[in-house]
């Protein structure tokens, strides 16, 4: 029943579609400050590579007295062979710099990032999404299972720079833990300019199956490494490649998707990653329609996202549907994705947002 990497999204809308919650969980939820963080912040590694070996000196053994020649001494010296320097292995390659893994008191492998200062001095324009909260209601057919939360209310400085946090939590009722217990996290990091990720953390916890993985992309080497940790709490690292000038993840892509233009009837093409895949990603904007939900009644632009091949999102033959309020915060109301039986959605409860935040013009 593995509903959630069935269904989630590059808009990031299965956003752990299978569950979510109001049951007591000690999250790390809202970014806590690096003083607060459940883990230490990563110590600055000092390995840049093995240290060049010191190259000795071949020994010059003092030469014998010599009996007195036709010729100064010195022009005898001069026509003797000096001694060949002693032959040295090349400088190994330098290693890259090792990351001690980090956990959470849970046992989540944690990523770096997390707990990453705010950045205060921070005065560029923000997204009209910045500053929000969303809940929502997640269900299968007619049984709600639990609850979802989006946040973005944070500018953090990362190694790379200044960088949105987008995060996602995903907790099943209690009442359906018995069944199959949902504990999810997932958080992209945005660079500030809105043009590409900076890296993710996903942390699955669904029913007896678990997965920990983490990523910082390499823009310089068009690269990056999946840290990750399995369901038999194995830790793996993996380097993988990508092209192109900018990158997205799943749940980045939606915040990406959300500060765009849409024309109506129209086409908006990206590329994702997806833990070792890249792909281009076609999300198809339908037109509008009028949805009402908990929170409200919203006019909507209803889009689907497409991708060259199967299994990253749904089946074959299968559909993802998201609704996003037309207007500048593109704000998703309501989300649906056909399953083997019936369909999963998540619906908008409630929602606040900052109106005070100096906004960034939408391309």
């Amino acid at each position: 029943m593995r509903i959630y990497t069935a269904c989630l999204p590059p808009l990031a809308i299965a956003l752990m579609l299978c569950g979510c919650s109001t049951a007591t969980w000690n999250k790390p939820h809202a970014m806590p400050s690096a003083a607060t963080a459940v883990i230490q912040e990563e110590p600055e590694c000092e390995c840049q590579g093995e240290a060049t070996p010191e190259i000795q000196e071949p020994h010059k053994s003092e030469p014998a007295p010599a009996p007195q020649p036709a010729k100064p001494a010195a022009q005898k010296q001069e026509s003797e062979p000096k001694p060949e320097p002693a032959k040295t292995k090349p400088d190994k390659p330098a290693e890259p710099a090792q990351i001690t893994p980090q956990f959470g008191a849970d046992g989540r492998l944690m990523h770096p990032w997390y707990g990453a200062p705010q950045t205060l001095d921070y005065s560029g324009p923000r997204p009209a999404w910045f500053g929000e909260n969303l809940k929502f209601k997640v269900g299968w057919s007619f049984i709600t299972a639990g609850e979802a939360e989006l946040i973005a209310d944070k500018i953090v400085q990362t190694p790379a720079g200044p960088a949105f946090a987008a995060e996602a939590y995903a907790q099943s009722y209690s009442v359906i833990d018995a069944l199959f217990k949902v504990r999810d996290i997932n958080i992209s990091w945005i660079a500030a300019d809105l043009k590409k990720s900076l890296g993710y953390w996903q942390s699955v916890r669904e029913g007896g199956y678990m997965r920990d993985e983490w990523l910082i992309f390499d823009y310089k080497n068009n690269s990056y490494e999946i840290h990750k940790q399995n369901n038999k709490k194995e830790i793996s690292l993996t380097p993988y490649k990508f092209t192109g000038a900018d990158i997205w993840d799943m749940l980045s892509s939606l915040y990406f998707v959300r500060s765009q233009k849409l024309p109506l009837k129209g086409e908006l093409y990206f590329d994702i990653v997806n833990v070792n895949e890249q792909y281009p990603l076609k999300v198809l904007v339908h037109g509008k329609e009028t949805v009402k939900v908990k929170a409200g009644k919203f006019d909507c632009i209803l889009v689907e996202p497409f991708i060259a091949g199967e299994g990253i999102f749904v089946s074959k033959g299968k559909s993802l549907k998201v609704w996003l309020t037309d207007d500048e915060y593109k704000m998703p109301v309501k989300m649906s994705v056909e399953v083997f039986i019936g369909s999963v959605y998540a619906e908008l409860t409630s929602y606040t947002r900052n109106e005070a935040a100096p906004r960034q013009p939408q391309k």
